[in-house]
């Protein structure tokens, strides 16, 4: 892992996971790629832990406009099989990834469906350190993140 941080976003829903890389825009924001990978829930943590760590390593700091950011998004939900924004919300338990200097950072989210929004939850953030970044690892502390997210309205 290099040394400028990465991201993936790791979204859980009752039918499908979708790991998808972000790129970093500026020091405070991060966007969709549209790179997203379609998995099955009953994937093994193995697995699951390859997808967000290749993942990462494809995450790049990127200046574009906002325009193209936008246009990326809405390939990104039709990718996805999103018939809208909105419905890319609906039952989901998102999670940031960040990956810099070896160490993995994983960000559950409280999904505020009615504001159209994913909200930080601080006491949730767990780090790995670098000697524990094996696919397993990562893949059982990813759907322990998931466990985390919180729903409200």
């Amino acid at each position: 892992m290099s040394k400028h941080e990465r991201s993936v976003a790791a979204v859980a829903y009752p039918d499908r996971i979708i790991v998808e890389v972000r790129n970093k825009l500026d020091e405070y924001t991060w966007y969709s790629t549209a790179d997203l990978v379609l998995l099955a829930t009953d994937i093994s943590d193995s697995e699951l832990g390859q997808v967000v760590l290749d993942g990462l390593e494809r995450s790049e700091e990127k200046k574009i406009s906002y325009e193209e950011i936008r246009q990326l998004r809405e390939q990104y939900r039709k990718k996805a099989k999103f018939k809208s924004e909105k419905a890319t919300l609906v039952k989901a338990r998102y999670v940031s990834i960040y990956g810099q200097n070896g160490k993995i950072r994983f960000e559950p989210k409280e999904n505020k469906a009615s504001k159209h929004a994913f909200y930080n939850l601080p006491d949730a953030i767990v780090e790995l350190k670098k000697d524990t970044n094996d696919p397993s690892t990562v893949g059982r502390q990813l759907r322990n993140s998931w466990v985390a997210c919180a729903f409200s309205d």
